[in-house]
């Protein structure tokens, strides 16, 4: 018998209907916003991953220079490098990056332990880190980073509560009178009891600086009577039994800084040339009693300096020139920052340091085993966060 073969009527493909086509771009929609930011992330995150990676290259690569060149060599002085257009420059000599490091600009520092802090950026991200931490990356804020809000903040104040910037691009607060400024700090539980000095670039950071209201006592500044800040009484005293009784909270805050030991010179006219004496290499000109001296410190907590005292003052005696000129006496300044010993040594001579007084005659050289008023000064950590307005009912606090 045979068998006819079925016949299977070919039907033609459906096509999709308008509905149904606006379901699939919907669905499709979908689908691109919760892919599309996981797809962006990824990059993001690959991004991130190579530019730390090619920040620790260079930052290996400076601490490897600084082990050749300047290990055993300096007196606990960071050397920075300046990392732009693809290479490392330390006091005008290049050092070749490897190939692949590239688009990164901004400094690594480097101390005599062997530690670095860095603060480096491309276009997207920063990378920083402090002398005791660890390298985290960040994106830019406003096309910078992070840690540079800070000057952000107190450059918008300059001209108001006695702020002002300085020849040398750093942030003062400046006035005859106390009141006048707004520069009060609550710091170790002491409410209104520090006072800003000023935002510093400290070890190519930007750091805020600040002294205690109240001087702790008159203590002399070292009781050999030698003129020598490393070695002093009061550098062991304020970074000995002084810190370990600050608060728990106030010890965080505080960072260790480069200090300038540069001898000034007797009856320095020039406050521009005291400070370049501060930061200079010449200590003592004629050294005789077998002192060795350095031209930097490093450590948490010291004296102002005796330019900041300078700089806190206005010109209220035009004939004299008031803090503008004349070191020694006859000093019209009334400097908000005096009374007090600073951190500068005289150069003309072994025994003698600069301490600030009040009634007018300011900046005196008196002998380094004499008592004067000590007040603290310190740094604080790099990126702190700021809360108040500044006055003594609304002061100042920052937290981390």
């Amino acid at each position: 018998m045979i068998m006819k073969k079925k016949q299977v009527k070919k039907q033609g493909k459906k096509a999709f209907t308008l509905v149904e086509l606006l379901a699939v771009i919907v669905i499709l929609a979908v689908i691109l916003v919760i892919v599309a930011p996981m797809i962006g992330d990824t990059l993001t995150s690959s991004e991130e991953k190579v530019f730390k990676l090619n920040a620790e290259q260079a930052v290996k690569m400076a601490k490897m220079h600084y082990q050749q060149n300047f290990s055993g060599k300096l007196n606990s002085t960071p050397v920075t490098y300046v990392v732009e257009n693809n290479k490392i420059t330390q006091n005008n000599v290049d050092i070749d990056l490897s190939s692949g490091i590239s688009d990164m600009d901004g400094k690594i520092i480097v101390d005599a332990n062997g530690d670095t802090r860095v603060t480096l950026q491309n276009d997207e991200f920063c990378v920083t880190k402090d002398f005791d931490g660890s390298l985290i990356v960040s994106e830019l804020s406003e096309g910078r980073c992070a840690a540079s809000a800070v000057e952000d903040y107190f450059l918008a104040k300059v001209g108001t509560g006695g702020l002002i910037q300085d020849d040398h691009g750093d942030l003062r607060y400046q006035g005859n009178s106390s009141a006048e400024i707004n520069n009060y700090v609550t710091f170790n539980d002491e409410v209104a009891g520090w006072r800003i000095i000023g935002l510093f670039d400290v070890d190519g950071v930007k750091r805020i600086k600040l002294v205690k209201v109240d001087s702790i006592g008159q203590i002399a500044w070292d009781t050999n009577g030698v003129n020598e800040w490393s070695q002093s009484s009061l550098k062991t005293r304020l970074n000995g039994t002084y810190y370990n009784g600050l608060t728990s909270t106030a010890k965080s805050l505080i960072g260790d800084a480069t200090w300038y030991l540069g001898g000034v010179r007797d009856a320095e006219t020039s406050l521009m040339n005291m400070y370049n004496d501060e930061r200079g290499t010449t200590h003592i000109e004629n050294p005789s009693d077998g002192v060795t001296r350095t031209n930097t410190w490093r450590g948490k907590i010291a004296l102002i300096y005796g330019s900041d005292a300078r700089y806190a003052s206005k010109i209220i005696d035009t004939w004299a020139g008031s803090c503008q000129n004349f070191l020694r006496d006859y000093m019209q300044c009334n400097s908000w920052l005096a009374p007090g010993l600073t951190l500068d040594a005289l150069s003309s001579d072994a025994v003698s340091v600069i301490y600030t007084s009040s009634g007018g005659y300011t900046y005196t050289a008196g002998a380094a085993g004499t008592a004067y008023q000590a007040r603290p000064s310190l740094y604080l950590i790099p990126g702190v966060s700021i809360s108040g307005s500044g006055t003594e009912s609304d002061p100042y606090v920052f937290t981390k």
